[in-house]
């Protein structure tokens, strides 16, 4: 409206703030998060973020799902809910083969099927699909929850795993999509694959992963911004085809969402971190593919974690303005730590005790 994306409700403009706090899960954070969305709520802000885990039999996904909800609007019944979820789990639980699993070069594994699992993504549309239709189905939640937010990859914000260690997917269920992908790119033909690569014996069939890319991890990813000639395509490849493949599954649980809502729900996305992760491996670098979806309602992201406190800038991860221009909404995720939080050995700030809390 006047070139300005805003946000409305069966009809009614909404202010586009909304509070995301562990409100379920007992103790001082729980008590801290309650004080922290009554002062919000009393402020105006009636939209509440809740996270739950579907990575579990339907019985008790729902069943832990549905106290969260009643418990949010037993406190705030006109309070609007957006659910984050997670639908990604291990091999097994998605019925996926081993060879699903994230792998690395140097032979170790992680927890999750790989983002690029066939068997994964059908999955996950299928329980995105089970989740919505469950709240569609419930005349407490259906008109107060107005939106989801699917979380996948490291911490749930969609970029590659263990992105930050300076590691890549190397699993067959990858290797299998970019082999796709560079086919495709490449038209069939092995020859301009061949001449691209500058390797006269390389074809569709023998392509590997090169883990090596310049620049990846948390001290190198500014040391190369620009790839360029035939000895780094293989490089530049692999990076385009995995934004492409990330943003493909993206558009999937999107479109899962608003099949299933019949177009009435949000759907919500972290991406697009362009002042955070500096390199392409991410994932996070085929923006304009969301900006171009009409499924694709809200981009979000933290505050930058450079300078961003006291006297600080507190920039933007992403391209804000753009993706206002593109007629969506950008949420800032401020995820500050205040003075009273203290780090555990993990690397995670909790609240010791509500003494000085604000």
């Amino acid at each position: 409206e006047n070139g300005r994306s805003r946000l409305y409700v069966e009809g009614k403009e909404e202010l586009p703030m909304g509070f995301f706090g562990v409100t379920v899960q007992g103790g001082v954070m729980e008590e801290a998060a309650n004080n922290a969305w009554t002062q919000m709520y009393q402020s105006g802000v009636k939209i509440i973020f809740t996270d739950t885990v579907v990575t579990m039999n339907e019985g008790v996904r729902y069943a832990r799902l549905q106290g969260e909800l009643e418990d949010i609007l037993e406190k705030n019944p006109d309070a609007y809910i957006v659910i984050r979820y997670t639908p990604i789990g291990s091999p097994g639980f998605h019925g996926a083969p081993e060879s699903d699993r994230v792998t690395y070069a140097d032979g170790s594994s992680a927890y999750g099927c790989s983002l690029a699992s066939d068997t994964w993504i059908e999955d996950a549309i299928a329980i995105t699909r089970g989740l919505v239709d469950f709240i569609s189905r419930d005349e407490r939640f259906a008109s107060r929850v107005i939106g989801y937010h699917p979380l996948a990859g490291t911490s749930g914000e969609w970029f590659a795993p263990d992105y930050w260690d300076g590691k890549l997917d190397v699993s067959m269920a990858n290797l299998r999509k970019f082999r796709q992908w560079l086919e495709y790119r490449y038209e069939g033909d092995n020859a301009k694959l061949q001449t691209a690569w500058g390797d006269p014996s390389i074809t569709f069939d023998n392509v590997t992963i090169k883990d090596k890319v310049p620049g990846l991890g948390r001290q190198d990813d500014t040391a190369f911004m620009f790839l360029t000639g035939s000895e780094q395509r293989p490089y530049l490849d692999y990076i385009l085809y995995y934004s492409d493949m990330i943003t493909n599954r993206i558009r999937q649980l999107a479109r899962a969402v608003k099949l299933e809502s019949g177009g009435k729900s949000l759907f919500f996305v972290f991406y697009g971190y362009y002042t955070e992760l500096f390199n392409a491996a991410s994932g996070h670098f085929n923006m304009q593919a969301l900006l171009n979806c009409a499924d694709v309602d809200c981009i979000a992201g933290p505050v930058s974690y450079s300078d961003r406190n006291e006297g600080g800038i507190g920039a933007y991860m992403s391209a804000a303005q753009s993706i206002l221009a593109a007629g969506k909404l950008w949420f800032d995720e401020s995820d500050y730590r205040t003075p009273v939080m203290q780090t555990d050995p993990g690397g995670f700030t909790k609240i010791q005790s509500m003494e000085g809390w604000m």
